[in-house]
């Protein structure tokens, strides 16, 4: 989509430029429109990150629900989506991920149950963050 703004703009331009196949949904997109899964190898969710609390609304929730239902692997960014990065809980629709990339390190919700479940393989990916920056800001995973 064309609304696209900021650091979804300059990703989509990224893609677009590598000649890769992808779409982006949003809530025009995914109300009244059914997606065409098969025509895709995987899913890269990267809906809602670590400062989600609550359940997630919709349109939201109806397309983890579809995402979850389509059969192709996922892979979510950092947490899946609907997953409390804190707590590993799960108030309500949550991406049950076939792999996730914790970005600098792992986020707690991913080790907890139900969290750790929802989060398939874990792997921790640098984003460039040095360590001392990580240690001298007290986060505790």
């Amino acid at each position: 989509p064309e609304q696209l703004t900021g650091d979804a703009a300059v990703q989509r331009d990224i893609i677009r430029k590598m000649g890769v196949p992808h779409s982006c949904f949003h809530q025009d997109v995914t109300e009244g429109e059914a997606i065409q899964w098969s025509k895709w190898n995987g899913i890269i969710d990267c809906l809602l990150g670590t400062g989600t609390k609550g359940e997630p609304r919709e349109p939201f929730a109806a397309l983890i629900h579809e995402m979850n239902s389509s059969g192709l692997p996922i892979v979510s960014a950092d947490i899946p989506s609907g997953l409390n990065a804190d707590t590993g809980e799960m108030p309500g629709a949550c991406v049950r991920a076939s792999l996730t990339v914790a970005l600098s390190q792992y986020k707690r919700g991913l080790l907890l149950y139900p969290g750790a479940e929802a989060a398939g393989e874990v792997v921790v990916r640098s984003i460039g963050i040095p360590d001392h920056i990580i240690s001298s800001a007290g986060v505790n995973t």
